[in-house]
């Protein structure tokens, strides 16, 4: 299996997952992890034997706009960055508004970024 990793910047993204929905690709999952005060945030795309990971660094206080216009089932993965990391994710197709899950801590895979707010 060929996996290729690129690092983009968010106003390339919705634009570069048109295109690779375009040619076959489809969304394999989305990753967040904490960085250096940034969330990472990865976008995996498979087709055939290919793996295409994309990678988006954005500020705590940054938004991103939602790929649920692009794939529609993206929306769990969106929610989800929402619930457990406190990713400010903008026109999701259907936004839990933070309650996809149930948590006693808001953001708990996130406990430096507690204090962002929505």
């Amino acid at each position: 299996m060929e996996q290729v990793f690129q690092d983009i910047q968010k106003l390339e993204l919705l634009n570069k997952l048109f295109e690779m929905s375009r040619n076959g690709y489809r969304l394999a999952q989305i990753s967040v992890t904490v960085v250096n005060d940034k969330f990472e945030i990865i976008y995996s795309l498979s087709k055939d034997y290919s793996l295409v990971n994309l990678k988006v660094m954005i500020g705590k206080e940054e938004d991103i706009e939602s790929v649920s216009g692009v794939f529609k089932y993206s929306y769990l993965y969106e929610n989800e960055m929402k619930d457990l990391f406190g990713v400010k994710v903008k026109n999701i197709n259907l936004d839990f508004k933070g309650n996809l899950y149930k948590t006693s801590i808001k953001t708990p895979f996130n406990a430096d970024f507690n204090t962002i707010k929505e």
